[in-house]
């Protein structure tokens, strides 16, 4: 059921079209968001064990999703961002050529869009790019968190990551972070 979708119990999910989850993103109380690489994006509400799909297009590859009251954004490995009202499809905004993986807000106004190569600061309302910085090495994984995001690049290296695009290289001695795989 959702509750157990939302608590990541389950080994394998079945969506609507048969497409794997790639992402989820926790709603509080009221469930969760999940994605797939399918072009599926589904909403998963605790209370009465109901889903609901928002989306269904095999065009979409989505790897990650963020959301926040109003609004869907799920992001696909290739482009676009596409963002939803929880029930339609509202825009899709392009990206870059790139290999996407990541979504997170960085802030009220900002996102923080990571790709394979590079990183990009997106405007929430505009979806302009406001800002893009080139990667040392592939990405290989992020952390989020409310300190900031640290990378993990193929080559090694481990760096940690300001609101500004900023880097600065790190020894990660803190273990309790989660991870999320760029793959």
């Amino acid at each position: 059921n959702s509750l157990s979708l939302c608590s990541k119990s389950q080994v394998s999910i079945q969506t609507v079209r048969g497409g794997t989850i790639r992402a989820l993103y926790s709603l509080g109380r009221a469930g969760c968001v999940a994605v797939t690489d399918y072009g599926e994006i589904e909403i998963h509400r605790t209370i009465g064990a109901r889903r609901s799909v928002v989306l269904q297009n095999s065009a979409y590859d989505f790897r990650d999703v963020w959301a926040n009251d109003s609004s869907i954004y799920a992001l696909s490995l290739h482009g676009p961002l596409c963002q939803t009202d929880f029930k339609h499809l509202v825009r899709e905004i392009p990206l870059p050529e790139g290999t996407y993986v990541s979504i997170s807000s960085l802030d009220s106004q900002r996102f923080l869009i990571a790709a394979r190569k590079h990183l990009l600061i997106m405007d929430k309302v505009s979806g302009e790019i406001m800002q893009r910085k080139e990667l040392p090495s592939e990405l290989s994984a992020i952390v989020h968190d409310d300190n900031g995001s640290i990378l993990f690049l193929d080559n090694g290296r481990e760096i940690k990551l300001d609101d500004n695009l900023t880097f600065s290289d790190i020894s990660l001695t803190d273990g309790s972070r989660s991870v999320t795989a760029a793959h």
